[in-house]
């Protein structure tokens, strides 16, 4: 472990100050780039979703049906966290990725059968 620390800690020390921040800006910029990425492709879909459960869900059930559907996302996203690392230890990163975009692979499998569907209409001002 010091073995590992000890690397880094060496280049950064050895860099001119102004190198050194301008690597840590750097790295802080693309860190926020990845969350900002992430968290705005997951917000766009989740608001989707609540929207289509809304619309096509009865109304004397729609606050259990968005209940339902947020339970399970946050749920889906727990387990594909807790998989994560399992599922790298067996087949390694790259095959990992690989399997886990099975999950987005269905949901738009199941939002292009919903477009075809005569639900549909209901959505979007009857545009699908």
């Amino acid at each position: 472990m010091t073995e590992i620390t000890r690397a880094p800690l060496e280049t950064s020390s050895a860099l001119p100050h102004k190198w050194r921040t301008l690597l840590l800006l750097s790295l802080a910029e693309l860190l926020g780039i990845a969350v900002w990425f992430s968290a705005s492709v997951v917000v766009a879909d989740s608001a989707q979703f609540s929207a289509a459960v809304s619309k096509l869900s009865p109304k004397q059930y729609m606050g259990t049906a968005l209940t339902l559907q947020t339970s399970l996302g946050f749920f889906l996203t727990l387990f594909t966290i807790r998989i994560g690392p399992s599922l790298e230890t067996a087949v390694g990163w790259r095959y990992a990725f690989t399997i886990l975009a099975f999950g987005p692979a269905v949901g738009i499998w199941a939002m292009m059968k919903l477009r075809r569907s005569p639900e549909a209409v209901k959505l979007a001002n009857g545009k699908g």
